[in-house]
């Protein structure tokens, strides 16, 4: 599932800053403070995908990148799973692999309470596959786009090479298990700014709070709140 609408998200980071309105926290302001936001998500927790190239006798670059190979949202090659001879026994044995969560935990609803053998299952086949690769890799970027190089060509055609990316999220796109973190990433940068705005206006009482006091307390909060999200994120 995807987050809400845009104009939920920001009545949400609304409420999050005390009800804070136009006069505190202009429109554009709130607009500029969510891409800003999703930004910094893709950072700290940009998406992992999981994508294969397939050989070409002799030949060492693939095109990822531009022309008619281009992966959306792209932002770097993760690794590549790739050893100059023979891989295509991974084209069935790899998927199994993916879904049991061989680059982060195991999958979604699968209980390791009511299936404790699926640990150790998974462990043995993440340090099988993790082993089983010495080939080298790079990225290059070309005039035509961005390319995977394989060093050390393959000896051989039509194997399969998977490789993980990473993809950058937008807000419609954007799982509904990061929606509280946004909102909290994009309210620590409007409390901060609500905070600079009350300093310079003496008479105005936020958060219980008033004028200066108002506007150092609301940066101290938002500055909290931007290290907690950001915590958060940092953990798988």
């Amino acid at each position: 599932m995807t987050i809400p609408a845009e104009a939920a998200i920001k009545a949400r980071v609304r409420l999050r800053c005390d009800g804070a309105d136009t006069s505190l926290l202009p429109d554009a302001d709130l607009d500029n403070y969510l891409d800003d936001a999703v930004s910094r998500l893709n950072e700290i927790n940009a998406r992992l995908m999981l994508s294969q190239l397939t050989t070409v006798a002799d030949q060492q670059d693939y095109q990822i990148v531009g022309g008619g190979a281009s992966l959306t949202g792209y932002l770097g090659v993760e690794d590549v799973l790739y050893d100059q001879s023979s891989t295509g026994w991974l084209a069935d044995e790899f998927p199994a692999l993916w879904n049991l969560g061989m680059y982060g935990s195991l999958s979604e609803g699968i209980s390791v309470f009511d299936n404790p053998s699926l640990v150790e299952i998974h462990g043995i086949k993440s340090r099988k596959y993790s082993d089983a690769f010495s080939g080298e890799w790079t990225v290059v970027d070309k005039s035509g786009g961005t390319y995977i190089r394989l060093i050390g060509a393959p000896g051989v055609g039509d194997d399969i090479v998977p490789y993980f990316w990473w993809q950058e999220r937008t807000l419609t796109d954007m799982e509904d298990r990061l929606e509280q973190k946004l909102i909290d990433l994009c309210a620590a940068y409007c409390l901060q700014s609500i905070g600079s705005r009350l300093e310079m206006h003496p008479e105005v009482s936020f958060g219980g709070f008033k004028g200066r006091s108002a506007g150092n307390h609301a940066i101290k909060r938002g500055e909290k709140l931007e290290r907690k999200t950001e915590g958060r994120l940092f953990r798988p």
